[in-house]
Order: structure tokens, then C-alpha cells, then sequence
């Protein structure tokens, strides 16, 4: 895991921390256009369960993780939107 490989499949490459994807692009000379967590914290079954405020909340605190640069390690999986 600390190469950033899966020890069983090593062709499968992974970031463990957004600083790593961070590094990536910035040797490889791509300019960050902006970099978000995409899922955070909860699951679809546990969101259909919410009341609508609850829900109404919810997506209120997504939207708000997901403008923050600082939250993307909070997500499973994240996404960076680069250009060369």
C-alpha cells in the first residue's frame, strides 16, 4: 500500500491522499482545475431512508464537502479535473 499498488494485483494503481494525486499532477504538468471528493460518508440505501429534511440537510452538507478542496479525503473515491 505505501507504493500505491495493490499487493495482490499490482497492476491496479491507487492514491491513498489527495496530496499524492496532487504531486502526480504537478510532475506530469498538468494545471489543477479543480479536484472534489465525488461520495462521502453515507450510502444510497441509508439516504432514502432520511425524511425530506433530513434529506434536504444532507444534500446541503454534500454540496458544501464537495466544493472543499480540503474535504476530498473524506470521500471513497475523488476526482480531479486537470488540463494540459
Amino acid at each position: 500500500m505505501e507504493r500505491g499498488t495493490d499487493d495482490v494485483h499490482t497492476d491496479i494503481f491507487f492514491f491513498t491522499m489527495p496530496e499524492e494525486m496532487m504531486e502526480d499532477t504537478e510532475r506530469e504538468g498538468l494545471k489543477r482545475i479543480k479536484m472534489t471528493g465525488v461520495d462521502f460518508l453515507l450510502l444510497e440505501p441509508e439516504i432514502e431512508e432520511f425524511t425530506e429534511e433530513q434529506r434536504r440537510i444532507w444534500f446541503q452538507f454534500a454540496d458544501m464537502v464537495a466544493d472543499s478542496e480540503y474535504a476530498t479525503s473524506l470521500s471513497n473515491h475523488a476526482l480531479f479535473i486537470c488540463e494540459k
